[in-house]
């Protein structure tokens, strides 16, 4: 992108905050890091560009007002892991690290969101399919002084 040019990543998935990227960035991509299987994204601006998480919207506002101070700000890397523990668990879980340019004390943020779900085959009389009996969704995010911790449980009715 040229200097003065934005493009933003939003609403892909729901409640998901905003990347925007301005002007020149650098964006480096790590696969399956052979220590802890994550896939790695490394964010830098180059040149007065950015890459920034932004929290923004009808919906943030109302968070950050009663519940969460979340911050917009650089973002500076994202971390990707999905694994299956056992047979029909699946976990996804993602950390995103950003600065809150507003505080001049300690600017770090973290982001992280995990997602566990379990499902068993099912077994009809002329096919199988898969039966997703629960989902976990947690977020945390921390700053240098808290960490506030959202958690939803769907049980699936039998």
């Amino acid at each position: 992108m040229k200097d003065g040019q934005e493009a933003r990543l939003e609403d892909i998935v729901i409640l998901q905050p905003a990347l925007v990227l301005r002007g020149t960035s650098r964006i480096g991509v790590y696969p399956s890091d052979p220590q802890t299987g994550e896939t790695v994204v490394l964010f830098e601006g180059v040149d007065g560009g950015s890459v920034s998480l932004e929290y923004e919207g009808l919906v943030y506002g109302l968070v950050r007002l009663f519940a969460i101070p979340l911050a917009s700000g650089p973002l500076r890397e994202i971390r990707v892991f999905t694994g299956e523990r056992t047979r029909g668990e699946n976990l996804i879980h993602v950390q995103m690290k950003s600065l809150d340019e507003n505080d001049r004390t300690d600017p770090r943020r973290l982001l992280v969101y995990q997602q566990e779900s379990s499902s068993r085959p099912e077994r009809g009389a002329f096919d199988v399919k898969t039966v997703k009996e629960r989902t976990d969704h947690i977020f945390h995010y921390i700053t240098p002084e808290k960490r506030y911790t959202f958690e939803r449980l769907t049980l699936v009715p039998e």
